[in-house]
């Protein structure tokens, strides 16, 4: 029982892409730091590759898309908990850019320096 939640356990710690530290202190960290840790072992895995689309997709919006933190963080804040917003779809002005100043422009058409694309018609 506790080789098989080892091994699920490290096959989500290789999984994760952020720093990480020994396996050994990892599961020994996890164990002190959560009383139910083993009902959660199975939860990371999928939680982590929940975690990693949703990056994905906002680096394909091209919104910001925060770095992974260290797993020890990952798991004393109990991230496999996470939940995240849905991300809209851009609109008309998906990918242009503000003439003015070269941000992208958001999905009105507008831009931070007070550019609109309306001013166009």
């Amino acid at each position: 029982m506790m080789a098989d939640l080892l091994t699920i356990f490290n096959t989500a710690r290789g999984l994760f892409p952020g720093t990480k530290r020994g396996l050994k202190t990892e599961f020994s960290d996890f164990k002190k730091k959560h009383k139910d840790w083993a009902d959660c072992v199975e939860l990371l895995e999928p939680a982590i590759l929940r975690e990693m689309n949703y990056k994905r997709m906002l680096r394909s919006q091209k919104v910001f898309c925060p770095e992974w933190p260290h797993f020890r963080t990952w798991l004393n804040q109990r991230r496999w908990e996470q939940e995240f917003p849905q991300i809209k779809k851009e609109k008309t002005a998906a990918g242009r850019r503000c003439p003015q100043c070269e941000r992208y422009l958001d999905s009105t058409g507008r831009c931070f320096c007070g550019y609109s694309s309306e001013r166009e018609f």
